[in-house]
């Protein structure tokens, strides 16, 4: 019921914009229009700046996937980076203090939160994580540096509790 109420509201409202939109539009009494400014021409139009692409240099050696490091005639080093955006450059500056505590910090935490177990040839590794437990296994000559940390903390913790 209210829906077809509605829609001959809305159909009353068009014919009836509709209908006016013939008419002229009449001018209301004491008001004044504002004098009709002459009209400028449009400013010529800029041409755009070109920016031109940044390359990486040609004497630039790459260290990495899409990571290339150069230094310039000044002697600066700089880090070039291939992005989807284009190519992205930073000056190459030696870590701080306070980052590499940070980055020693969450390594330590990392390792302390794996536990590891010597199976022969392999080393089987488990770590909490936010969907539950993460269990996988490595060759021993295959152990990354945070696990073989870890292994090496999972060998000394037996040691330690026997002493």
């Amino acid at each position: 019921m209210t829906l077809t109420v509605l829609k001959v509201f809305v159909l009353m409202g068009a014919a009836a914009a509709f209908g006016q939109a013939d008419k002229p539009v009449e001018k209301i009494p004491g008001f004044k229009e504002a004098p009709a400014k002459e009209s400028a021409p449009p400013p010529p139009a800029k041409p755009a700046k070109t920016v031109p692409v940044q390359e990486i240099p040609a004497g630039a050696k790459q260290i990495g996937p899409q990571v290339f490091s150069y230094t310039d005639g000044q002697g600066k080093k700089w880090l070039y980076h291939k992005t989807p955006f284009g190519i992205a450059k930073r000056e190459d500056l030696p870590p701080t203090e306070e980052e590499v505590a940070r980055a020693r910090a969450s390594e330590e935490a990392e390792v302390a939160s794996i536990s590891a177990t010597e199976e022969g040839d392999e080393v089987r590794f488990e770590r909490k994580g936010p969907f539950g437990q993460y269990k996988w296994k490595r060759k021993k000559t295959e152990l990354t540096e945070t696990e073989r940390k870890a292994w090496e903390r999972g060998r000394k913790a037996p040691e330690e509790k026997a002493k």
